[in-house]
């Protein structure tokens, strides 16, 4: 598949984001030409949607011990079936087409949204999960909305990604 929208859908004891998966598909079939899904889900939350087109079940969930399921999202560049993708969250719904962004996107290797809006247009500057960012004076940037396609440099990225991901997890193993 060439091109396609790409995202995990992991549950916890708060969130059924299998549920929220569903409705961002219907969504994004709703409103996209453009629109081939792929949701990446782990062995426990169960996933099935005529919206998407592609499930894949993690192997190796590194995930499997935490509230906050982020500890997969490195995989993004192995997992996925395309060759350009935009990578989101669970959590979103599409609300109009967005089949120009391809036109856009395909020129680059990597792109990420920056200061991304709520729903009133205002800037989001919640930093509860990006206290690193603000400490070290990084970019307002969100991986949540993300293109790359499959390229040396995108998967360095992902790569380098993987890295911090593995060495976190031998630094909290130690305490």
């Amino acid at each position: 598949m060439y091109k396609g929208f790409l995202w995990f859908a992991q549950n916890n004891d708060n969130t059924d984001y299998v549920e929220l998966s569903v409705k961002l598909a219907e969504s994004i079939k709703r409103h996209n030409r453009e629109n081939k899904i792929c949701v990446v889900t782990d062995e426990a939350s169960k996933f099935e949607s005529e919206y998407v087109d592609v499930v894949k079940v993690l192997k190796q969930d590194d995930s499997a011990e935490h509230d906050i399921k982020w500890a997969n999202e490195y995989k993004a560049f192995a997992l996925t079936p395309f060759t350009h993708t935009i990578k989101l969250e669970a959590d979103m719904l599409w609300t109009t087409s967005t089949d120009w962004w391809w036109y856009y996107l395909w020129q680059h290797d990597l792109v990420f949204s920056v200061d991304c809006r709520d729903y009133r247009d205002n800037i989001v500057k919640d930093t509860t999960y990006r206290q690193l960012f603000v400490k070290n004076k990084l970019p307002n940037i969100y991986n949540g909305l993300m293109y790359f396609r499959k390229s040396a440099k995108a998967q360095k990225f992902y790569e380098t990604a993987e890295h911090i991901e593995k060495i976190g997890k031998k630094s909290k193993a130690r305490c």
